[in-house]
């Protein structure tokens, strides 16, 4: 039982190389004349080295130094950048300080590999680079390699130009935990890790083959921070920039592997936000780990740059930064449970923006991408603005769980996810979410998606809002194929899936612009535009060859779906503009504009080739306060309303009722079906309705006294002034189809061969007009084929015919009527009709002419 301990103490240092006090050793080579000093085999002093101009150089054996020992060079403040290498075959293990003089820079390559241990921390001037490259390249071709060579000379480098990496890269591993108390935390319970750490606004570099961070950290404050994992063989270039070096990886082809786990940190926060470029094969972060960098005071912040070539995955782990430039994968990123990227502005300086480009992006549970400013009291004013989010997904984005996609900030710029390539497609899921927020008394940041295929789903939700007086961002989502918005599919989303610009301050809304082939709304979906405050809601516009708004949330049979732009308060409705060749709405589903404070509500219109209301559908626009909001429908082709649907732009209270233009071919309502058209009011006056086009069928102007099943279109109000109802119809006249007029009626006879057997010519009866037709002579005469009427499409009407008694006709009425049936007068003569007729049974079948005794060519 007691050797448990040791065997867990033992092991780890075999099969992970922890240094110990007889493994750790700093001992130089005999290749440069550097002079290594030590009194208790801990704590190094080096001296000596070879220096070619403002460059030092330093070539060891080994390289390691024990639990919090150290290991200074004692250079000149003249070196401006100091070059160690590892020529012997042993990893280096850094478990303590490494410290210099001055501001020296300081490169330490050991192409077998680097661990960094807890203890790990650093001391430096000025930046550090630790790579497990094989040399470091000068001008004119000349290296500092880690494999001797008589030949070498150094008396003519300058500037490093890049690393030259091996036929096998080492690996780098980080476990450097060092921590200070955070300066927000006035208890000093709360620490910031920081393990290897830089002087404020320079460069700390990790390259080499897969790197590992388990449970390390490392900062550069407001500098910049490399993380880059190659293939062999690869050349880095490095630049030289103000805060260091920066790594240029656009001529590697093959990358290794990056993973952070048990709450590593890579922080670049500062006064002024750091850069921070993470590029590998598959970059993984797990277990809390972060990628930070704030902007903390009055600088500008950096930039983010993750890019991983294979994967990104972000796994119950926070992404946050005032810049994340650019979080690249070339085939998915993935960001599971609790998972965050955020970019903080808490000073006055602008923060960065981000930027993520892969072929699959996955967020799940809950993960979020945010950019916040963040006041750290409500006396806090003027923080800066917080940056762009763009992100280019060639697969798919799908996003699940109970966080947002989130993009926060005081004048916040823009938020933008193009997606490129084939069978692309962006899904949201389960409370996940894309929103842009401003916080303060500046404008926040657009919204801007560009994908192929977009699906939200339990409660998902993109939107932009303010919450103080600064106005909210648009919405913009350009997707080539289809917008899908699912609604609640589970018990586990509250609220329906949606695409929303709100204000519940006195910041206006944003638009919300969409445009795509197919835009489903089901399962109590929404696209909103809202104000709950005294700014105004904004305007949707959509653009869609068809769009279908159907059904209400399984869970909640008061959520519809919807589109609408309301008002609740004192800010103004904002409007709503569609164009498709094709909108269905049906099964309780509503498109409206809305005013139910003292905002005056936005006006609706639709330009469409057709439109279908069913079972309940609406197309509305509501006012309880302010004069109604208009309507105003251009369709091409026929607008049809069937089970109690509505179109109406009534108002209560006071208010008037809103106008309702319609400019269609035909209009269409199915008899008896409670389908109304309306611009009622209570108080006020009602509205004007106008309707022009080719024909109009089963609707007239009539009072809408629910419960009444009959098809109305109704301008009226209860206590005001009546509203107007027009028609204006120049191709359509009624007197075609009166039930009494004194005319020739239609004389069967001449319409039709006698002979019934005419099957080689196909004779036909045809009428041409606005009616139904009858069924082809050639086919055998069932109860089924007195009379199929196609004006409609519903199947009852197209249900089994029966024979007609003759009834005669009712006296000509003086408004528009549709057609319902029939008769033959005394004469004899088919006289249309407007009232159903009495029905009586006849035998399913008649009996077939023979056609052996009479062959008809041609029409008799």
């Amino acid at each position: 039982m007691n050797f448990k301990p040791l065997f867990f103490t033992i092991i780890p240092g075999i099969l992970l190389g922890i240094p110990s006090s007889i493994q750790a050793q700093v001992i130089e080579d005999s290749s440069l004349s550097t002079e290594v000093q030590t009194e208790n085999n801990r704590d190094f002093n080096i001296n000596g080295g070879e220096q070619t101009g403002n460059n030092l150089f330093h070539s060891f054996a080994e390289f390691s130094i024990p639990t919090n020992g150290s290991a200074f060079f004692n250079n000149a403040l003249t070196v401006e950048n100091i070059i160690t290498r590892v020529t012997g075959s042993s990893i280096s293990n850094i478990d303590g300080l490494i410290g210099s003089n001055g501001t020296a820079n300081l490169f330490l390559l050991n192409p077998n590999g680097i661990i960094f241990g807890e203890n790990a921390s650093l001391n430096i001037g000025g930046s550090f680079i630790g790579t497990t490259a094989e040399s470091l390249v000068f001008e004119d071709g000349i290296e500092f390699s880690t494999k001797l060579d008589n030949s070498e000379t150094l008396l003519t480098v300058t500037v490093p130009l890049g690393l030259q990496f091996g036929s096998n890269p080492g690996n780098i591993t980080n476990r450097a935990n060092f921590s200070i108390p955070s300066r927000f935390d006035p208890t000093g319970e709360e620490r910031i890790k920081l393990g290897l750490t830089t002087l404020p606004g320079k460069t700390l570099g990790l390259l080499g083959g897969d790197i590992t961070f388990d449970g390390g950290a490392i900062a550069a404050p407001g500098g910049n921070i490399e993380l880059g994992s190659v293939a062999e063989n690869s050349f880095v270039p490095l630049e030289s920039i103000a805060q260091g070096w920066t790594a240029n990886y656009d001529n590697v082809s093959q990358f290794r592997d990056i993973k952070l786990n048990n709450v590593a940190s890579v922080d670049g926060s500062g006064e002024g936000a750091g850069d921070i470029n993470i590029l590998g094969r598959n970059i993984q972060l797990f277990n809390g780990s972060a990628i930070t960098s704030n902007t903390l005071g009055a600088l500008d912040g950096g930039a983010i740059t993750i890019r991983g070539s294979d994967l990104v995955e972000i796994n119950g782990s926070d992404l946050t930064g005032t810049k994340l430039d650019s979080l690249l994968a070339g085939l998915d990123i993935f960001f599971p449970f609790a998972s965050q990227i955020s970019s903080n502005t808490i000073g006055t300086g602008k923060g960065g923006n981000v930027e993520i480009i892969a072929q699959n992006l996955k967020l799940v549970d809950g993960s979020s991408i945010s950019l916040q400013t963040l006041a750290l009291s409500p006396e806090q004013k003027n923080l800066g603005q917080s940056g762009n989010l763009n992100i280019q997904v060639s697969d798919s984005i799908q996003l699940a769980g109970n966080r947002p996609l989130l993009g926060i900030g005081e004048n916040a710029e823009n938020l933008v996810l193009p997606s490129i390539g084939l069978d692309t497609a962006i899904e949201i899921n389960l409370a996940s979410g894309i929103q842009v927020l401003s916080i303060s008394d500046a404008d926040g940041g657009d919204l801007k998606i560009i994908t192929q295929n977009i699906s939200l789903r339990d409660g998902a939700t993109i939107a932009t809002a303010p919450f103080l007086d600064g106005n909210a961002g648009n919405v913009e989502i350009t997707a080539s194929e289809s917008i899908e918005i699912m609604g609640t599919t589970s018990k586990t989303g509250e609220i329906g899936s949606n695409i929303a610009s709100n204000t519940v301050a006195i910041g206006d809304a944003g638009n919300i612009n969409l445009n795509t082939d197919r835009l489903t709304i089901k399962n109590g979906g929404l696209i909103i535009s809202s104000s709950n405050s005294v700014g105004n809601a904004g305007n949707i516009d959509i653009e869609a060859a068809s769009i279908e708004i159907s059904g209400f949330s399984p869970f909640n049979d008061r959520v519809p779906s919807l589109i609408s732009a309301e008002t609740d308060d004192g800010g103004n409705g904002g409007n709503i503009f569609i164009r498709t060749d094709s909108l269905s709405i049906s099964d309780r589903a509503i498109l409206s504009v809305r005013g139910s404070g003292t905002g005056i509500p936005g006006n609706l219109r639709v330009n469409a080739n057709t439109i279908d209301l069913s079972n309940f559908a609406s197309i509305t626009a509501g006012t309880e306060f302010q004069s109604g909001g208009n309507i105003e429908l251009n369709v091409k082709d026929s607008l049809t309303l069937r089970e109690n649907s509505l179109i109406s732009a009534r108002a209560f209270g006071d208010a008037n009722g809103g106008n309702l233009d319609i400019e269609v071919k035909f209009l269409i309502a199915n008899p008896n079906e409670n389908n109304d058209i309306l611009a009622t009011a209570v108080r006020g006056n009602g509205g004007n309705i106008n309707i022009g086009g080719d024909g109009i069928f089963g609707v007239l102007e009539g009072l809408s006294q629910p419960p009444n099943s009959s098809n109305d279109i109704d301008a009226s109000s209860e206590f005001g002034v009546d509203g107007t109802v027009n028609f204006d119809f120049p191709n359509f006249n009624e007197s075609d189809f009166a039930t009494n007029k004194s005319y020739e009626a239609i004389d069967e006879n001449n319409l039709i061969g006698n002979n019934f057997c005419n099957l080689s010519v196909g004779s036909e009866y045809y009428f041409v007009g606005k009616g139904g037709i009858a069924v082809s002579p050639d086919r055998d005469l069932i109860v089924e084929d007195s009379w199929t009427d196609l004006r409609f499409f519903d199947d009852d009407q197209l249900a089994s015919r029966q024979a007609i008694e003759s009834i005669e006709a009712t006296e000509k009425v003086k408004k528009v009527e549709m057609i319902r049936g029939w008769v033959k007068d005394r004469q004899g003569k088919i006289v249309l009709t407007t009232n159903p007729v009495a029905i009586a049974p006849l035998s399913p079948e008649l009996p077939r002419p023979d056609c052996n005794t009479k062959r008809v060519i041609g029409n008799e």
